[in-house]
């Protein structure tokens, strides 16, 4: 049995406005479970990916979320996690100098979100975001500091977030992906090809398959000889194995390896 593993946006699901793809995705992914498992690897929460999947019929076998810090079984069951034990008030404060577009502190029951930008379009960006995310804290008072497992921070471009991934690094014992325009901060213990390693090691998978699109991906891509798409950067393109043009594409192509 092998595992085939997903990032979630931008790789395996573009938004409701573009089903028509992710439905070709799904169909290719019912096929291979049949023999094999799938995973949802993503820097989401569990609650927002679980209800688009459902929608469309997918029925992952696992899901590492919070990029890997989190990982569960298809029944939404708690199989691993890595929380983030680091002072999000310090960490909010040290936004400060920065130009960002919004902070958020995410749990497996909680997601605080603060826009940095105040004009009328981000208010009701702010207010569309917090409506999806499964309870929302709108006061950082009102956190349960023991149910965090990533940060989130959001920048004007992605050459700004791997600028402050840098210098962050050099401040805090903690993991920075940059994920587009946004760095995505979790455990040392925790990453997409941590949860990767954990699949197979617990679930003794003869092989993996991994697909990214962005800088979060990059070490899973190379760890596992992975697949990347077209429309992802060039940086990434060089490093992976395979390019192609969409998640089913490269589950046939997997299913065509003996």
């Amino acid at each position: 049995m092998r595992l085939f593993a997903s990032d979630f946006d931008g790789t395996l699901y573009f938004g409701p406005l573009k089903k028509d793809s992710f439905k070709e995705n799904v169909k290719s992914i019912q096929n291979f479970q049949k023999e094999n498992a799938f995973a949802i690897v993503t820097g989401r929460d569990y609650h927002t990916v679980h209800k688009d999947v459902q929608e469309e019929n997918l029925h992952p076998d696992y899901y590492a979320c919070f990029s890997g810090a989190l990982i569960l079984d298809k029944d939404g069951n708690i199989l691993h996690e890595e929380k983030l034990h680091i002072d999000v008030k310090q960490l909010e404060k040290a936004m400060e100098k920065y130009k960002i577009r919004h902070f958020a502190i995410m749990g497996h029951h909680q997601t605080y979100h603060k826009p940095m930008k105040t004009t009328l379009r981000q208010k009701i960006l702010s207010y569309k975001a917090n409506k999806k995310w499964y309870h929302p804290i709108h006061h950082m008072k009102d956190l349960d500091f023991n149910d965090i497992y990533s940060c989130s921070v959001g920048f004007l471009s992605e050459m700004e977030a791997r600028e402050c991934a840098k210098e962050l690094e050099k401040e805090y014992d903690c993991s920075f992906y940059v994920n587009k325009n946004c760095i995505d901060i979790v455990s040392k213990q925790a990453g997409k090809k941590k949860a990767v390693d954990w699949l197979m090691k617990t679930g003794q998978y003869e092989k993996a398959y991994v697909i990214g699109d962005s800088y979060n991906d990059l070490e899973m891509i190379q760890a596992y000889q992975g697949f990347t798409l077209t429309c992802a950067s060039e940086e990434i393109q060089k490093r992976a194995f395979k390019v192609v043009r969409s998640v089913s594409e490269a589950v046939c192509y997997v299913m065509q390896q003996k």
